[in-house]
């Protein structure tokens, strides 16, 4: 079912802005832009990657299955994100 999408912008340009596409296209775009994203990152840039999912058209941007950006973590292969957690005394 085609009710996915894609995007990554490299902290100065677009570089993939899909259409409605699958899920299982939308993870192979995420695997294949990655390595560009873990660059980007790593010399300091602001990239966003996101696989967005139960879309129904083109502009339905509502939720997301996966979002990352700047504040992403990387040890040169993978990528986390550090969650706070606020301790109330």
């Amino acid at each position: 079912m085609k009710n996915c999408a894609f995007q990554y912008f490299n902290g100065t340009s677009t570089v993939v802005d899909t259409d409605l596409i699958t899920m299982a296209k939308a993870k192979s775009l995420w695997s294949d832009n990655l390595p560009c994203f873990i660059d980007r990152l790593q010399r300091g840039g602001e990239p966003e990657m996101a696989i967005w999912i139960e879309m129904k058209d083109n502009t339905n941007y509502h939720k997301a299955h996966v979002h990352v950006d700047r504040d992403t973590k990387t040890d040169g292969i993978r990528i986390w994100e550090e969650k706070k957690e606020f301790i109330n005394i």
